[in-house]
C-alpha cells in the first residue's frame, strides 16, 4: 500500500492503456487504408491517424498539467499554513507588547502624579 504523497507512475500505465484502447480503431482504419484509401493526410474527411495521435497527446499533456497543479496546490497549502502560524505568533507577541506598554504607561502616570504632589508640597513650603 502506498503512503500519502507517494505516486504510482501514472504516465506509463495511462499511456499503455490508451495505446491498447486505440488498437481496434487503428486496425479497422488500416484495413480500409490497405484497400486503396491513400489520401488520408490531404483529404477533407476526418483524419483518424492524425486526430488520434493529437488527442492522445492532449490527454497526456492534460494529465501532466493536472499533476503539476496538484503539486502546486499542496505547496500553496503549506505556505498558507506557515503564513497563518506566523501571523498568529506575531499577534501573540503584539498583544504581550501591548500589555507591557499599558503597564509602563500606568506606572508613568503614577510617577507623574507623585512628582506633581511633591512639587505642590515644595511650593507650599516656600510660601
Amino acid at each position: 500500500m502506498l503512503s500519502r504523497g507517494e505516486w504510482v507512475r501514472p504516465q506509463t500505465s495511462l499511456f499503455g492503456y490508451l495505446l491498447s484502447l486505440s488498437g481496434l480503431p487503428w486496425a479497422i482504419h488500416n484495413a480500409n487504408y490497405l484497400q486503396g484509401e491513400t489520401f488520408w493526410f490531404t483529404s477533407n474527411a476526418w483524419n483518424f491517424p492524425l486526430n488520434t495521435i493529437t488527442t492522445l497527446a492532449e490527454l497526456y499533456i492534460g494529465f501532466l498539467v493536472a499533476a503539476a497543479a496538484n503539486r502546486s496546490e499542496r505547496a500553496l497549502r503549506k505556505m498558507i499554513e506557515h503564513t497563518k502560524q506566523t501571523v498568529d505568533r506575531v499577534e501573540e507577541i503584539n498583544s504581550k507588547q501591548n500589555e507591557i506598554l499599558k503597564l509602563l504607561v500606568d506606572y508613568q502616570k503614577k510617577e507623574l502624579q507623585t512628582e506633581s504632589e511633591v512639587l505642590k508640597e515644595v511650593q507650599s513650603l516656600k510660601k
